[in-house]
């Protein structure tokens, strides 16, 4: 995983991190960042997750320990950037608001413009119907 630091005008640091977010080395790279920052007096960080795809359970009780570290500061920890199924996974194991993390929205069913598209055809296809009908019986009149 890489990790690159970034300063934004309001005064948070993002830390953008790139790969997958695992047991190993990585986690203790990141421990040792956000300590290095907490001790440096910075109290508002976020986690940039737009380049993490994976994320195991090591990883979210990393996130958890950093939460509780960044808290303890007074600070604050957000992650931004979240995958749909990253944010899944922590939204349902009710981690969301240690993090700053938003809920997933509504997600879009694929199939929702296809069956549009059925439903259109339908309501022409019974319409054709229904004048046929009409037609028919007009003529046997």
């Amino acid at each position: 995983m890489r990790l690159d630091v970034r300063f934004t005008s309001k005064g948070a640091i993002v830390l953008l991190l790139d790969g997958d977010l695992k047991e190993g080395d990585d986690l203790v790279l990141l421990r040792e960042k956000v300590e290095t920052l907490l001790r440096d007096g910075f109290r508002e960080l976020v986690l940039d997750f737009s380049s993490i795809s994976y994320v195991d359970s090591a990883g979210l009780g990393e996130l958890v320990a950093l939460a509780s570290r960044v808290k303890a500061t007074s600070g604050t920890l957000r992650v931004e950037g979240l995958a749909p199924r990253i944010r899944d996974l922590i939204v349902l194991s009710k981690l969301g608001s240690l993090f700053d993390a938003q809920p997933p929205g509504p997600t879009p069913d694929p199939w929702q413009p296809r069956l549009r598209d059925i439903r259109r055809e339908l309501q022409v296809e019974v319409a054709f119907g229904i004048l046929l009908l009409i037609g028919v019986m007009i003529m046997m009149r």
